[in-house]
């Protein structure tokens, strides 16, 4: 079973990670996340996370980044300013 990521960061807490990674067959419990931003944000928000598992997982990695839409506002102003709409 696939598990569709939150859409926006705050979304991204201990129970909407550890339904996540169940749901792609990791047995594990998220207790507390850590997000840092990553990069210049052109077109999307990318947030590395720290996870902090109630029994760490030998299988997952300490950290890992998520990659999530920015706002409708901000999308619109950067792809206007980067030309990213134009033909």
């Amino acid at each position: 079973m696939s598990t569709t990521a939150p859409a926006v960061p705050e979304r991204l807490r201990p129970d909407a990670l550890t339904e996540i990674l169940r749901g792609e067959g990791h047995d594990v419990r998220v207790t507390d996340v850590e997000l840092t931003p990553v990069g210049t944000g052109q077109m999307a928000s990318s947030l590395r996370v720290r996870p902090t598992y109630a029994d760490p997982p030998p299988d997952l990695p300490p950290t890992f980044v998520a990659k999530l839409p920015g706002s409708e506002a901000t999308r619109g102003t950067r792809t206007a300013t980067v030309g990213a709409s134009s033909r």
